[in-house]
């Protein structure tokens, strides 16, 4: 995979702004059905493209979790007399419903189903302190994984924020991508870190996706 240089902060990352709260206090994974071309090489056509990503949005719908639709693009033939907005649809998906490693083995599942290079998923990491600090058990860091579609990190960073979603698909579509407009799609919350809550969300899990339970983690 390649990786680009962080470029300067977009203006339209602030209307990603919701996703940047999920991140605080839930694991997310940012994904898109978006490939030039299909495994023999043959490119997609964009209607192709656009009932890739419509698929893709069918089984996040029905996994039963929070997301968010964005639409951001690039410009195609920059600098140019050709040169054109590409509009695309990308994902941030929220997991406010089942248990952390089985939402990782989901974001990796949807990677291979849509043959893509990589998933982003990210995952607040809290506080290592005495329970009388007043900020113990509170975020001060977001980490950030890149799993490819067998389940290996590509990379790990550290404070991941909505500019590293806009750098993960900038590295996806090979132009710089910047995200223009969100739209919510929420669904009920489950309580996943308690011990009721997370027989709950395992045993909807299973049901749900039985070939994906015993894969290991």
């Amino acid at each position: 995979m390649k990786i680009y240089v962080k470029s300067s902060e977009s203006i339209l990352a602030s209307s990603f702004n919701r996703a940047r709260a999920h991140m605080n206090r839930e694991l997310c994974a940012f994904i898109t059905a978006f490939r030039d071309s299909d495994e023999s090489g043959n490119p997609y056509s964009l209607k192709e493209k656009r009932q890739r990503n419509k698929e893709l949005e069918r089984e996040i719908k029905s996994s039963g979790l929070t997301y968010v639709k964005a639409k951001g693009g690039f410009i195609e033939n920059a600098g140019t007399t050709n040169a054109v907005r590409v509009e695309e649809e990308t994902f941030c998906v929220i997991n406010n419903r089942y248990a952390p490693n089985d939402f990782i083995k989901l974001a990796i599942h949807w990677c291979g189903m849509f043959d893509q290079d990589a998933v982003l998923v990210t995952e607040p990491n809290p506080i290592r302190r005495s329970d009388g600090h007043p900020d113990a058990g509170k975020p001060i860091d977001i980490i950030g994984r890149y799993y490819d579609k067998h389940g290996n990190v590509e990379m790990e960073f550290h404070n991941a924020s909505v500019k590293d979603a806009e750098e993960f698909f900038t590295n996806l579509y090979g132009k710089d991508f910047v995200l223009s407009s969100t739209d919510i799609h929420a669904t009920e919350s489950r309580q996943i870190y308690s011990v009721s809550g997370r027989v709950m969300a395992a045993r909807d899990f299973k049901c749900k996706y039985p070939e994906l339970v015993d894969i290991e983690e």
